[in-house]
Protein backbone atom coordinates (compact mmCIF):
# COMPACT_ATOMS: atom_id res chain seq x y z
CA UNK A 1 0.00 0.00 0.00
CA UNK A 2 0.94 3.31 -0.60
CA UNK A 3 1.99 6.00 2.57
CA UNK A 4 -1.04 7.77 1.54
CA UNK A 5 -3.29 4.82 2.08
CA UNK A 6 -1.62 3.74 5.40
CA UNK A 7 -3.70 5.39 8.25
CA UNK A 8 -2.24 7.38 10.86
CA UNK A 9 -2.10 4.62 13.39
CA UNK A 10 0.13 2.48 11.02
CA UNK A 11 2.16 5.24 10.46
CA UNK A 12 2.75 5.83 14.40
CA UNK A 13 3.60 2.36 14.79
CA UNK A 14 5.81 2.64 12.14
CA UNK A 15 7.79 5.51 13.80
CA UNK A 16 7.75 4.39 17.21
CA UNK A 17 9.37 0.72 15.21
CA UNK A 18 11.61 2.61 13.85
CA UNK A 19 12.85 4.85 16.87
CA UNK A 20 12.60 1.53 18.81
CA UNK A 21 15.23 -0.36 16.65
CA UNK A 22 17.57 3.30 16.27
CA UNK A 23 17.44 3.40 20.10
CA UNK A 24 18.70 -0.13 20.53
CA UNK A 25 21.45 -0.04 18.16
CA UNK A 26 22.88 2.77 19.93
CA UNK A 27 22.72 1.39 23.08
CA UNK A 28 24.66 -1.97 21.36
CA UNK A 29 26.96 0.57 19.89
CA UNK A 30 27.73 2.01 23.45
CA UNK A 31 27.90 -1.52 25.16
CA UNK A 32 30.99 -2.64 21.95
CA UNK A 33 32.72 0.54 22.72
CA UNK A 34 33.05 -0.51 26.48
CA UNK A 35 35.55 -3.05 25.28
CA UNK A 36 34.23 -5.58 27.15
CA UNK A 37 33.96 -8.75 25.25
CA UNK A 38 31.16 -10.04 27.07
CA UNK A 39 28.99 -7.28 26.30
CA UNK A 40 29.79 -7.65 22.96
CA UNK A 41 29.84 -11.10 21.89
CA UNK A 42 26.19 -10.79 23.70
CA UNK A 43 25.24 -8.28 21.52
CA UNK A 44 26.08 -10.61 18.34
CA UNK A 45 25.23 -13.35 19.56
CA UNK A 46 21.52 -11.91 20.24
CA UNK A 47 21.25 -10.12 16.79
CA UNK A 48 22.00 -13.19 14.89
CA UNK A 49 19.60 -15.14 17.06
CA UNK A 50 17.09 -12.73 16.77
CA UNK A 51 17.63 -12.24 12.62
CA UNK A 52 16.93 -16.13 12.87
CA UNK A 53 14.12 -15.81 14.49
CA UNK A 54 11.95 -12.85 12.93
CA UNK A 55 14.14 -12.01 9.30
CA UNK A 56 11.15 -11.40 6.93
CA UNK A 57 11.56 -12.59 3.12
CA UNK A 58 11.23 -9.21 1.87
CA UNK A 59 13.99 -7.32 -0.24
CA UNK A 60 16.08 -4.74 1.68
CA UNK A 61 17.73 -3.75 -1.20
CA UNK A 62 16.66 -1.30 -3.33
CA UNK A 63 15.63 -1.75 -7.32
CA UNK A 64 18.06 -1.16 -8.69
CA UNK A 65 20.79 -3.40 -6.57
CA UNK A 66 17.89 -6.78 -6.50
CA UNK A 67 18.35 -9.67 -8.20
CA UNK A 68 17.23 -10.10 -11.77
CA UNK A 69 13.69 -9.47 -11.86
CA UNK A 70 11.97 -10.49 -15.34
CA UNK A 71 14.89 -11.30 -17.20
CA UNK A 72 17.09 -7.86 -16.32
CA UNK A 73 19.83 -7.93 -14.48
CA UNK A 74 20.93 -5.03 -12.71
CA UNK A 75 23.55 -3.32 -14.46
CA UNK A 76 26.18 -3.94 -11.39
CA UNK A 77 25.41 -7.34 -11.21
CA UNK A 78 25.46 -8.06 -14.63
CA UNK A 79 29.45 -6.40 -14.72
CA UNK A 80 30.82 -8.17 -11.69
CA UNK A 81 29.11 -11.64 -13.27
CA UNK A 82 30.86 -11.51 -16.51
CA UNK A 83 34.13 -10.03 -15.17
CA UNK A 84 33.66 -6.61 -16.83
CA UNK A 85 33.26 -4.56 -14.25
CA UNK A 86 36.60 -5.97 -12.47
CA UNK A 87 39.18 -4.31 -15.06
Amino acid sequence: RSRAERGLGSRFEAAIGYGLQLALGYLLMLAAMTYAVELFVSAITGVAIGHALFRTDRAAAPPCCAPERAGVEAPLEASLLDGSGLA
